[in-house]
């Protein structure tokens, strides 16, 4: 991906798949099996292939049936996820993957994300996908946009050390001992946001 003045450029050698928080417009509409719903989206209608990504996402023997007008919340999610496996894209795009799911089904989007070869941009509300899945933690906040390399809790780890900043003790230790005077008898010298924006620059790629 690219970035331009006025907003990012795909690379020409990216094919990008997107899961959606709101699936429903991919349901509307439709009271046919889920077998057949994956084959509208399928050069290779064969059962067998299409039973291949349903699998994954663990849809078996006769679950492939169901019509997907009765499927649960959960279910939906994974019929999402079978159709952007078959699409054998090398960018995806995903917006809160675990919403709706069980356990077991949450235990199959992780090790799927974290076995894709290729890139994945998504967020989440689940640690342990946050942590196992990501290398990379991008968070926009009000002063700019700090890009972070490494785990979620390496990055939670910095943002502790941000919070130890900004309520002074860093500085005013490091300060103090430049000035030769115990901490706990000098004035915090910085403002709130002069610390902000030295971390915020500190954390920048």
């Amino acid at each position: 991906m690219i970035g331009i003045r006025h907003g990012l450029k795909w690379g020409i050698s990216t094919s990008r798949s997107y899961f959606p928080h709101d699936n429903s417009a991919y349901f509307e509409g439709h009271d046919e099996s889920i077998l057949d719903w994956m084959r509208q989206y399928s050069k290779d209608q064969t059962e067998t292939y299409l039973r291949g990504f349903l699998g994954k996402m663990l849809f078996s023997n006769e679950s492939v049936f169901k019509p997907v007008n009765v499927l649960s919340g959960g279910e939906k999610v994974r019929c999402m996820f079978s159709r952007m496996m078959m699409f054998g894209s090398n960018m995806l795009i995903i917006d809160q993957p675990t919403d709706h799911l069980d356990l077991e089904s949450i235990a199959a989007v992780n090790n799927g994300m974290k076995n894709f070869k290729g890139n994945i941009l998504f967020s989440s509300h689940d640690y342990e996908i946050l942590n196992t899945v990501a290398n990379r933690i991008i968070e926009i906040t009000p002063d700019g946009i700090i890009d972070y390399r490494g785990t979620y809790e390496e990055f939670l780890d910095t943002v502790s050390l941000v919070k130890e900043v900004e309520y002074g003790s860093m500085f005013t230790f490091i300060y103090s001992a430049r000035k030769g005077t115990p901490a706990a008898e000098m004035p915090d010298p910085f403002s709130k946001e002069e610390k902000t924006k030295w971390f915020m620059e500190l954390l920048k790629v």
